[in-house]
């Protein structure tokens, strides 16, 4: 009697214990002839999809730093794990709200009228967002100087119409106060706090050579504490270095290349009463359309090297050989003319 203990899917981490088969062979035994199988289950035909799991952390994403622009003194800050919106103070100096407003372009100078280009248009954006009746278009215009005033005097400011670089901080979005860099009464011209995003994320890492799982776009499974699961999809995926570089010797050292995959959860209702956690991210590995499948525990090892299924049908079983594609979700793909969807195969009980 031959008998296979496991079968894996190298890299994909599927195993199942199979079957042995005494004096089977390489062809089709139409004449066998066996009591009934104690269990069966069907061949089936449909997709397939082999993933692999991977550790990761739920939380709110790499921190980022918000240095102050301004000369000055921190006069106050919102409270950790605030969230601040579009127009609302970040944090003020000398009793100055520094407004959060929306955009992917950092505040990089002095903005007024006759000022042109991609921070101007941002700033019209947020103004005519908020109410202030910006025009449209890249150019700080009269206009533009008017919904300055406006949003100034709402905020209890001398109303310019001009703005110094550091009286606003833009983001791509509203945002999270992560932690306090500096205290208030402390000068303002430091690191100030930093901010993250106000949806919870899942970043993994992944080694190099496993790097074709993790595409931006990606759909992924997360597994939740608990035991339930929620649907992700990769919205970052950046190259991170680590180690000593090279040496003094000329020799090189330790570097260690890593990717960072930022995951983002569309249901953050499912994520609640979670803040931080560890959690396992299952990325798709393979895949097979229209497969024609089995469960792997109904695979038989031949005497002479290979695999079979043994095919039911009534009080007659039949062993025929298969040729094995993927293994996934607890099936293994399978490869035989004589088999067709539908068709009954021996399984243990």
């Amino acid at each position: 009697m031959v008998t296979i203990a496991a079968l894996t899917l190298a890299g994909g981490g599927v195993s199942a214990v199979t079957l042995g088969l005494g004096g089977s062979s390489g062809r089709s035994d139409a004449a066998r002839r066996d009591t009934r199988p104690a269990a069966t289950s069907e061949i089936t035909r449909s997709d397939l999809a082999a993933s692999q799991a991977l550790a990761g952390e739920l939380g709110y994403g790499t921190p980022v730093p918000v240095h102050g622009r301004l000369p000055g003194t921190v006069t106050w800050l919102p409270e950790q794990g605030a969230v601040v919106q579009r127009g609302e103070a970040l944090y003020k100096v000398d009793n100055q709200p520094v407004a959060l407003m929306y955009g992917a372009t950092p505040m990089y100078r002095d903005l007024a009228r006759g000022v042109e280009g991609p921070d101007v248009e941002q700033l019209n954006d947020n103004l005519r967002a908020l109410g202030y009746g910006a025009p449209n278009g890249d150019v700080f215009t009269a206009e533009t100087a008017a919904a300055v005033r406006a949003l100034q005097q709402k905020q209890g400011v001398k109303a310019t119409g001009t703005l110094k670089i550091g009286q606003l901080h833009f983001a791509r979005d509203a945002v999270r106060v992560a932690e306090h860099r500096t205290v208030v009464g402390d000068t303002a011209s430091a690191t100030v706090l930093t901010r993250t995003s106000r949806s919870k994320t899942v970043t993994v890492q992944v080694d190099v050579g496993d790097q074709e799982l993790a595409k931006k776009g990606k759909v992924v499974k997360v597994l939740l504490p608990g035991g339930s699961s929620v649907e992700g999809k990769i919205r970052r995926v950046r190259t991170v270095t680590s180690g000593e570089g090279e040496k003094s010797d000329g020799k090189d050292g330790s570097v260690k290349t890593k990717i960072d995959v930022e995951i983002e959860i569309a249901d953050q209702h499912a994520l609640k009463g979670l803040d931080t956690a560890t959690v396992d991210v299952e990325f798709t590995s393979a895949t097979a359309k229209n497969a024609l499948s089995v469960p792997v525990t109904a695979l038989v090892a031949l005497a002479d090297g290979g695999y079979a299924v043994r095919v039911v049908d009534g009080d007659r079983t039949r062993t025929v050989p298969v040729k094995l594609a993927l293994f996934a979700q607890g099936r293994v793909e399978i490869e035989s003319r004589e088999l067709r969807a539908g068709m009954k195969v021996a399984v243990p009980k």
